[in-house]
């Protein structure tokens, strides 16, 4: 039987409608959408940057990437393409491409986690005119943005959680959300699609943090022989870190039945113990949350990997977005000019990437 194949960046882009009329056009839209996803990738954040690294490709690129007669398209035809394309097909697109991609890729764990977290775009705004709002869905093991959607002013990252979910393959799939997140609604939409969810539990919910709280802080022996119990510590960047999760299953009825929280498997207590060598400084914080997954689909260590990879939304997307890409220095707030925030470059490169190797 034929292995899969996942379709390069160029085919997708072939399914964009084009802008432009087609009368007068010298470079198709498949050729400078490709041009500028490799300027970005190579470094160049700007428009004029991106012209001017496809100015300087060699005849051969040129002709791989699909220009005609060996020209490259112009500062003016780019911004003219970007402003016009169709930001929600574009986006709609990429999203199927990385999915195709994760359908091959085998992942290292049993989970396929997806952090939701939302973004300011700092740059888009000043005194006078607030910033623009993003919540964004990553892909913990591959660090690849799955879907960013843009909150309308006025609103917040919880007016629009349900139809990012909405838009997000779920079945079979674990969600890992922060505590502005953790709410009966969410957790109902999550199983609804055939996911799973692991939620981080603070005051935003006063009855279910006192809750645990009572449980995980409760005299023994009754709380010991009731609980899981797991330990594990990194070393790295000068620092010592100690996890400790305790989990337990006794809680879900009362959870369920008195709270109504949706689908409650367990509920878990994480004491993080940080000690920075050089400093000899010691901090020590304790965190609360609950999951649908039982006791046998996530032990404790799986459940703490689940819980500690939710923060690589930040590491593998939102620094890589503000650090590489400056997203955060970019002033625009209109139209579609900063297509990296539509095609969620820092996953774009490793897939591409990943997706080549297949294709081999």
């Amino acid at each position: 039987m034929p292995e899969r194949m996942v379709r390069s960046l160029y085919e997708v882009f072939q399914a964009i409608p084009d802008p432009r009329e087609a009368r007068g056009r010298r470079h198709p839209l498949s050729a400078i959408l490709t041009g500028v996803v490799l300027a970005l990738v190579a470094g160049q954040n700007s428009l004029r940057q991106i012209a001017g690294w496809l100015q300087g490709l060699d005849w051969t690129t040129r002709q791989r990437l699909g220009c005609r007669r060996g020209k490259v398209p112009s500062l003016e035809t780019i911004r003219r393409v970007l402003q016009g394309v169709d930001v929600v097909v574009l986006a709609q697109e990429i999203q199927a491409w990385v999915e195709e991609v994760m359908a091959l890729g085998k992942p290292s764990a049993p989970w396929l986690g997806i952090a939701v977290d939302g973004k300011v775009l700092r740059g888009s705004g000043d005194e006078a005119v607030p910033a623009l709002q993003v919540l964004n869905a990553l892909v913990h093991q591959m660090g690849a943005m799955l879907l960013s959607h843009p909150i309308p002013p006025g609103s917040n990252e919880l007016g629009v959680v349900q139809e990012v979910l909405e838009g997000l393959v779920l079945e079979g799939r674990v969600v890992t959300l922060d505590a502005l997140f953790t709410q009966k609604g969410v957790a109902e939409a999550i199983l609804k699609k055939g996911g799973h969810y692991v939620m981080r539990v603070k005051g935003n919910q006063p009855e279910l943090l006192r809750s645990l709280e009572l449980w995980f802080t409760g005299a023994p022996p009754l709380t010991r022989a009731e609980t899981l119990e797991w330990e594990g510590e990194t070393r790295g960047h000068g620092r010592w870190v100690r996890y400790r999760i305790r989990t337990t299953a006794v809680l879900n009825a009362y959870l369920r039945e008195e709270l109504g929280w949706p689908g409650i498997g367990q509920a878990f207590c994480i004491e993080r113990e940080e000690v920075q060598e050089k400093a000899g400084e010691r901090k020590v914080s304790v965190h609360y949350g609950i999951t649908d997954l039982s006791l046998q689909e996530a032990p404790p260590w799986r459940l703490l990997g689940l819980w500690r990879r939710h923060w690589e939304v930040e590491n593998k997307g939102h620094w890589v977005l503000d650090t590489v890409f400056q997203e955060d220095r970019s002033r625009a707030r209109t139209r579609t000019l900063p297509l990296e925030r539509v095609m969620n470059f820092p996953g774009v490169a490793g897939l591409w990437r990943a997706a080549g190797r297949q294709r081999r």
